[in-house]
């Protein structure tokens, strides 16, 4: 894990409700109530809408599980506990997701993904407008958010930190765009 994803993590942690816009909040109402009346539900949205951080107050809040992928579930003992499960960038959980509360004995099951679920489960859509980035702005200062990514963790540099993971992911994706020419290079010259 690269230095800017643990010093990210800390900041996570540091999370609040507080820290939500309107979006958010109306979504993590929603899955409040949805979770505490049904097994299982799904919280759908784009990559950086927020599930993360949702399903981890919503995990924190119910003294539950926040596990990230379906392969990582397997670590844990779910007896009766409230299990958040976040896909992340993983392949699409398509069904059985009732099939495995009852195989793990889950007392409830919430997934974050970015699809729709093919189980027929209650599913809540996040979806962020202007307005919400403008309120996440906000907040950025108004909750201290800003200022923990000045100072957390002490004794780091993030600018250097954010300069490393950059050309780091720069790096690996000019090296996916060379074989990916280089590929065409081949098939071009086998025609």
């Amino acid at each position: 894990m690269s230095e800017y994803i643990r010093w990210l993590n800390l900041i996570k942690a540091k999370s609040s409700l507080e820290w939500l816009t309107d979006s958010q909040r109306k979504s993590e109402k929603e899955l409040e109530y949805v979770w505490n009346t049904e097994r299982c539900a799904v919280l759908v949205g784009e990559a950086g809408a927020g599930k993360s951080f949702i399903g981890r107050l919503l995990s924190q809040s119910s003294s539950g599980l926040y596990v990230s992928g379906l392969s990582a579930l397997t670590e844990y003992h779910c007896d009766g506990k409230y299990i958040v499960l976040d896909l992340g960038g993983d392949g699409v959980y398509t069904r059985g997701l009732r099939l495995l509360i009852e195989e793990m004995n889950m007392g409830r099951l919430l997934v974050l993904t970015r699809h729709m679920p093919r189980d027929t489960v209650r599913t809540v859509w996040l979806q962020l407008s202007e307005h919400d980035v403008q309120q996440f702005r906000h907040n950025m200062v108004e909750y201290g958010v800003l200022e923990a990514f000045c100072t957390e963790p002490r004794g780091v540099d993030l600018a250097e930190d954010l300069r490393r993971e950059a050309l780091s992911r720069a790096s690996r994706s000019a090296a996916g765009v060379a074989l990916e020419d280089h590929d065409d290079c081949s098939h071009s010259e086998d025609e």
